[in-house]
C-alpha cells in the first residue's frame, strides 16, 4: 500500500502502476475528457467540510455571497463541493459572475488564513477541516451529513478500464480486499487509527497523528452504513451517486454544459460482477 495525492493515484492507475485506489469526482473531468478510468465500487461517505471563522458573520452559506473563500485548489473537490453549495444557495460560483472569489492555499494553512481574516471562509479535506471545527470553527457544510452530500459516497474505488479487462481477477480480488477492509475499519475504529499512525512500520498515511481525531473521522465517514452491503449493493449506490455528482457538476460548470450526465455515468461505473 502506498500513500499519495489524487493526482498521483489517477496517473497511477491510468499508467498501469495501480490496479486500484480510492478517488472521488476530481476525476470526472479527466474521464469526461477520455482518460480510461472505471469507478468499481463506493469506499465512504464525508471527509471536506465548508466552514467560518468562530468570530464570523456568516451563519449561512447564503451570506457567503461577495465573499472570499479559501481552498486547497481552485478545480479541487473542496472547491467543487463548495461551488455545488453555494449554487444551491442562489449563488453562482463562476469567477466570472462576480458572486464569490476563491482563493487557493496550502491545505495545511487554510485556518491561519481564515483567523488572519484572509479569507471568510474555508472549503477544506479532513484532517485540517475537523481540526479547525475543534478549533472553533462553524461549520456551513459537512458533507457527511448536509441534505445535499449526506448519504452519498463522496469517495469511489476505481481501477482503469485497460486492467478490468486484461486483468480481471486481479482486480476483483483487490476489491474484494477493500471491502473486507471497509468492514475491519468499521468494527474497529481505534485499532485502524493506532495502525495508521505507526510510523515505525511504514510512511505516514495521514496528515495527523492524533489517534482520538482519527477515530472521530474514521466514525463520521460511516464505514458502519456500508460494511455488511452485499458488493451489487454497493456498486448500485455507486452508480446512483456518480450520476447525482456528474450532473451537479455539470450545473455548476465543472464539467462540459453539454455532457449526459447519464450515459457519463454508464460509462465510468463497471459492475465487475463479485
Amino acid at each position: 500500500m502506498v500513500s499519495g495525492t489524487f493526482q498521483q493515484s489517477k496517473d497511477g492507475l491510468a499508467g498501469g502502476e495501480y490496479l486500484v485506489a480510492n478517488g472521488d469526482f476530481q476525476f470526472f473531468p479527466a474521464v469526461e475528457q477520455g482518460l480510461d478510468l472505471k469507478i468499481i465500487g463506493g469506499l465512504h461517505e464525508g471527509c471536506i467540510k465548508l466552514l467560518v471563522p468562530p468570530d464570523s458573520p456568516v451563519q449561512t452559506v447564503a451570506d457567503l455571497r461577495g465573499k472570499k473563500i479559501g481552498v486547497d485548489e481552485v478545480g479541487g473537490s473542496p472547491w467543487a463541493i463548495t461551488s455545488i453549495s453555494l449554487s444551491d444557495a442562489g449563488i453562482n460560483p463562476a469567477e466570472s459572475a462576480g458572486e464569490v472569489t476563491f482563493a487557493p492555499y496550502d491545505a495545511s494553512t487554510l485556518q491561519e488564513v481564515a483567523a488572519r481574516g484572509e479569507v471568510d471562509a474555508i472549503g477544506a479535506w479532513d484532517p485540517f477541516a475537523t481540526i479547525a471545527e475543534q478549533a472553533g470553527f462553524r461549520v456551513l457544510v459537512d458533507i457527511s451529513t448536509h441534505p445535499l452530500f449526506g448519504g452519498r459516497f463522496c469517495c469511489f474505488l476505481y481501477a482503469s478500464g485497460q486492467a478490468i479487462e486484461q486483468r480481471p481477477e486481479a482486480v476483483s480480488a483487490l476489491l474484494r480486499g477493500w471491502y473486507r477492509a471497509i468492514s475491519w475499519i468499521a468494527a474497529n475504529p481505534e485499532e485502524t487509527a493506532t495502525i495508521v499512525t505507526d510510523t515505525s512500520q511504514h510512511e505516514a498515511y495521514i496528515a495527523s497523528a492524533d489517534k482520538d481525531l482519527l477515530v472521530t473521522l474514521l466514525t463520521s465517514y460511516h464505514y458502519s452504513a456500508h460494511a455488511e452491503h452485499e458488493p451489487a449493493t454497493q456498486i448500485a449506490q455507486a452508480e446512483e451517486d456518480a450520476l447525482y455528482f456528474a450532473q451537479a457538476l455539470k450545473d455548476v460548470g465543472y464539467l462540459s454544459a453539454d455532457l449526459d450526465a447519464e450515459q457519463f455515468r454508464d460509462n465510468l461505473v463497471v459492475d465487475i460482477g463479485l
